[in-house]
């Protein structure tokens, strides 16, 4: 992660040139299948030399870049995915479901920020990492589900560059959510208050003070009629007492 913090800050090129390097992984174009009731399998192939497990910025994006192109022109409604690995083990390969499902939207299918949704898939790589360690890991795939899918008429799935350019902005995000983490205030920048020059301050300390009592008579002026302008009267509205300490 520290790596993609780096390339990110020096600027688009860089971060275009780690893209680049991640599609070297890529074995053909990712595809997908609709399945039945609002269901998506999103699949992304690797090739030697496969991505481990430890290999979590280039598994994270990988899977965001699934649902960017795949899953997110497509749901309708409320929709969950979760997120799988295709592992060689040995001589074993076996799929694995990284976590339970992960809610890609808000109850009323209000979607749930991208950022919010990378941070989820980046805890659940990062676990698998230190579960498999030296395993290769052959494929990912996202499978979504959700209350529906839109009419194939008016989908409309977004190329390589404007993915590319969307996980680089979810990506920024991201890193600046996770950053508030570490602001604090210093004691140094704690200031002293200032008050206005015109306002005096009286430094003088009073001895044997004696209690007193404080009495306060409000009163609202008003004219007796519309007509008399010179006759004004006041009515006691309220009355207080204090007793300083």
């Amino acid at each position: 992660m520290v790596k993609m913090v780096k390339m990110l800050q020096t600027g688009q090129t860089s971060f275009d040139s780690y893209l680049n390097e991640l599609g070297k992984y890529y074995r053909g174009e990712s595809r997908y299948n609709r399945l039945r009731n609002g269901q998506i399998a999103a699949v992304q192939d690797f090739q030697e030399p496969y991505p481990t497990p430890a290999s979590t910025e280039s598994l994270g994006l990988a899977f965001m870049e699934l649902l960017n192109r795949y899953v997110y022109p497509q749901i309708q409604g409320r929709a969950k995915f979760t997120l799988q690995f295709k592992l060689k083990t040995d001589d074993d390969i076996t799929d694995i479901t990284l976590t339970k499902a992960i809610m890609l939207t808000y109850a009323d299918g209000t979607l749930i920020p991208k950022e919010l949704i990378f941070q989820e898939i980046y805890k659940a790589v990062m676990a698998q990492a230190e579960n498999y360690g030296d395993s290769e890991v052959l494929a990912v795939c996202v499978r979504s589900y959700s209350d529906g899918c839109l009419d194939m008429n008016i989908v409309r799935f977004p190329t390589k560059e404007e993915s590319d350019l969307s996980i680089k902005n979810t990506f920024y995000k991201y890193y600046q959510i996770n950053n508030l983490k570490d602001a604090s205030w210093s004691k140094n920048q704690t200031k002293k208050a200032r008050y206005n020059t015109y306002i005096t301050k009286d430094t003088q300390v009073l001895k044997n003070k004696t209690k007193f009592m404080v009495a306060d008579l409000e009163t609202i002026p008003y004219k007796i009629g519309e007509n008399d302008e010179n006759k004004r009267h006041s009515e006691r509205k309220a009355c207080g007492l204090r007793s300083p300490e």
